[in-house]
């Protein structure tokens, strides 16, 4: 004796418990359960769990309303409307949103808007354009960024109180505490 099994169609599944086929889940093609689709319908692709229409670039599939929805303004690729994960050219992406990439010597202030901003090394100014958050490597004194060992004339710190490599035209002092500008005919 052989052992009968049930057979399903297509985009139905065996449950064994109750001895009886299935649904798959919406727009699956097919299944092992209820959760598990293994290929979805033409047009749908298998994202977070789901059979999820395939959206033209620049949209996102709503869930909610099960359709393809704009992503916003200046946003190429989103997983919803509020959350952007590739902007367009000339757009800088920050915390799911697309902001226009500020020009040069410009920054970002507290309020997303470009401002000048006369403090070197900074990446966040004020309105009156001293900083309140500095580049990596550096630290904040006074609305001034540093380097780290407090040399402006180092480009690589070495700790807090020696550099490891000074800016051109400029050397290390033999305690490397400080850079010294070289003199005249100098080949460094």
């Amino acid at each position: 004796g052989g052992i009968c099994t049930k057979s399903c169609l297509q985009n139905e599944y065996l449950d064994s418990s109750a001895q009886s086929c299935r649904q798959c889940q919406e727009n699956c093609a097919s299944c092992s359960s209820m959760s598990t689709c293994s290929s979805c319908v033409l047009g749908y692709q298998y994202i977070n769990q789901k059979c999820s229409l395939v959206c033209d670039y620049g949209k996102y599939y709503d869930s909610n309303v099960k359709v393809c929805s704009f992503c916003q303004e200046n946003c190429n690729i989103c997983i919803s409307s509020t959350n952007c994960t590739q902007c367009e050219k000339g757009y800088d992406l920050k915390n799911g949103t697309c902001l226009q990439t500020c020009p040069t010597d410009y920054i970002r202030n507290i309020n997303n808007k470009c401002i000048y901003c006369q403090a070197k090394n900074c990446d966040v100014c004020k309105e009156d354009g001293s900083c309140i958050e500095c580049s990596t490597n550096y630290h904040l004194t006074d609305g001034k960024c540093s380097n780290l060992c407090n040399d402006d004339n180092c480009s690589i710190c070495a700790n807090t109180t020696s550099c490891k490599e000074c800016n051109s035209r400029y050397f290390a002092t033999a305690s490397a505490d400080k850079c010294q500008e070289c003199e005249t005919g100098c080949n460094i």
